[in-house]
């Protein structure tokens, strides 16, 4: 090879280095998501936002044959995100500039998952561990009603039903701490909104203070984002609607 290809080929590698690297380093309306899920079986994962319309397509993002896969996300605004393969999915909640790692497998993407780059994603997966914890804890209590062939589920309906509401106590206790340990932080939206058994945790009849604590955070951090803006306005729309009732009821 020619002196003269050697720099054109020197050149040619240095300007896709450099092309790649601006492509992947995020800045003050980016970030940057890159990992690998290992024993993929799908060309790709998808990003979805999760936003004042439910959940809306980001971006599809592209595996390589061993599952790799890196992606610079735009982000006009603080959100969340749900990325997802196949029909798993987990949490995001991504700042700009940050550089987020993601590995795991594709035989349990969401619960095998590890995260790092990113402190409230992070925040994220610690209360999905919490919560697989609990779903385990049911499903064993209900196993065990099946495996056993009780008859007399009389015999026993105290007994779960009294653990049951322990276990829910628990977990109201552990949103609400959540919540108040981070303050005007979005992930307080995923904890406010937690479900179990599948009814909501929180019940916005009985528990609109705890509705109110997570507003209060997110206006002093976030008060125009759309999830402060939403909450805000679903609160108002509540508010007013007990008013009504309670006025009515005076009225009898």
């Amino acid at each position: 090879m020619s002196k003269l290809s050697k720099q054109i080929l020197i050149i040619a590698i240095a300007l896709l280095a450099f092309g790649c690297s601006k492509t992947k380093t995020p800045n003050e309306t980016s970030f940057a998501i890159s990992g690998t899920i290992q024993g993929a079986d799908s060309p790709y994962i998808i990003l979805r936002e999760i936003g004042k319309t439910g959940f809306t397509p980001a971006d599809t993002i592209t595996l390589d044959k061993k599952g790799n896969f890196s992606h610079l996300v735009k982000m006009s605004e603080p959100t969340l995100y749900s990325l997802s393969y196949k029909d798993d999915y987990i949490t995001l909640c991504p700042k700009v500039k940050e550089q987020i790692q993601i590995k795991s497998t594709a035989a349990d993407f969401s619960g095998s998952y590890s995260i790092s780059g990113s402190a409230e994603s992070e925040l994220l997966k610690q209360m999905n561990n919490h919560t697989a914890q609990i779903r385990q804890t049911l499903k064993a209590m209900s196993d065990y009603l099946k495996v056993n062939n009780i008859d007399n589920l009389d015999s026993v309906k105290h007994v779960f039903l009294q653990r049951l509401n322990e276990i829910h106590a628990q977990e109201v206790a552990y949103s609400e701490d959540f919540i108040h340990k981070h303050s005007g932080s979005l992930t307080t939206l995923i904890a406010l909104y937690r479900t179990f058994e599948g009814r909501p945790l929180f019940d916005y009849r009985s528990d609109l203070s705890i509705y109110k604590e997570v507003l209060e955070g997110l206006n002093k951090t976030l008060p125009n984002n759309q999830h402060t803006l939403i909450l805000k306005n679903f609160i108002e729309q509540k508010q007013q609607e007990q008013n009504e009732h309670l006025a009515q009821q005076e009225q009898k």
